[in-house]
C-alpha cells in the first residue's frame, strides 16, 4: 500500500456549491484512478517529511533569530520615543555600557529585561548555528555558507524526487509567473 497526501484543492469543478464528504472522496477517488494510469497532474502529490529529518532545529534556529531581531526593534523603539537614537546592536556590552551611562535611570530599567531576552536568544541562536553547521557535509556549494547550505539541504530533503531544474524552482518560488487580463 502507497499512501500520497496531496495538495488541499476546491473538488466542485462544476460550482454547484455543495461541498460534502461524500463528493469530495467521489472526486478524490476519480482523480486517484487517473493519478494510478499515468496522468501525474490531476493533483499535485505533497512530500511528507520523515521524523528523522532535522528540519525542526534548523526552523527552530530561524524562529529565535526572528525573535530576538524582534526584541531589538522594540528596543529601538522605546529608545527612539524618548528621543534616543541609536544603530546598531545597542545590547552588546560594549555598547550597552556606553548607553546605559547616557540614559535616564528608568529608561535603562525598562530595556534591561528586554536586553537579557535578547542576549538569551542570541546565546540560543549561535548554539543552534554551530549545531546545524556540524551536521554540514563535506564541501559546500560556491556562494553558500555553511549555515545556508544545510538548511537548504534539510528544507529540500530528496534532491533526486526533481527531474529537472525547472521543477527545483518552482518548489523554492523563483518561477516568474503571468497574470493577464485580456488584451491590456
Amino acid at each position: 500500500m502507497r499512501n500520497l497526501v496531496v495538495c488541499p484543492q476546491s473538488w466542485d469543478e462544476l460550482s454547484t456549491g455543495v461541498k460534502t464528504d461524500k463528493s469530495d472522496a467521489r472526486a478524490l477517488c476519480v482523480r486517484l484512478a487517473l493519478y494510478a494510469a499515468g496522468n501525474r497532474r490531476v493533483f499535485s502529490v505533497v512530500r511528507v517529511p520523515t521524523p528523522e529529518q532535522a528540519r525542526s532545529e534548523s526552523r527552530l534556529h530561524e524562529q529565535v533569530r526572528r525573535t530576538r531581531q524582534r526584541i531589538e526593534a522594540q528596543g529601538h523603539s522605546l529608545l527612539l520615543a524618548q528621543g534616543y537614537r541609536v544603530t546598531g546592536r545597542w545590547w552588546q556590552a560594549r555598547a550597552w555600557l556606553k548607553l546605559s551611562g547616557t540614559l535616564p535611570g528608568r529608561l535603562v530599567e525598562l530595556l534591561t529585561p528586554l536586553r537579557e531576552c535578547i542576549l538569551a536568544a542570541h546565546q540560543k541562536t549561535e548554539r543552534l548555528t554551530q549545531t546545524v553547521e556540524e551536521a554540514a557535509k563535506g564541501s559546500q556549494p560556491v556562494g553558500l555558507g555553511t549555515l545556508s547550505s544545510e538548511i537548504i539541504e534539510r528544507e529540500v530533503g530528496d534532491w533526486s524526487r526533481f527531474s529537472n531544474r525547472r521543477q527545483i524552482a518552482s518548489y523554492t518560488g523563483l518561477c516568474p509567473g503571468e497574470h493577464s487580463s485580456g488584451g491590456s
